[in-house]
């Protein structure tokens, strides 16, 4: 299934339609923001947010005495090897 709007788009562009030169939206007749919307997210900002918060809980002492006790559930001990 394909989308309509985006029938024209140059296929180097396709996926993230919204980084296509203003000239080239122009000779294709897609013109972000009025035949095609502009991304809702910024993926750039949510990803840095993103890591930023799972950077953070790595260092929560919670974090390092779960990630131990799973390390000993599912490793072997070196008594036993």
């Amino acid at each position: 299934m394909s989308l309509p709007e985006l029938r024209n788009c140059p296929a180097e562009y396709i996926h993230e339609p919204w980084h296509m030169p203003p000239i080239i939206q122009h000779f294709e007749g897609l013109l972000i923001g009025e035949h095609y919307p502009y991304p809702i997210v910024d993926l750039n900002k949510t990803y840095k947010a993103a890591q930023e918060q799972l950077w953070s809980i790595r260092k929560l002492a919670i974090t390092k005495k779960e990630s131990e006790r799973i390390l000993k559930m599912h490793t072997i001990p070196k008594k036993s090897r």
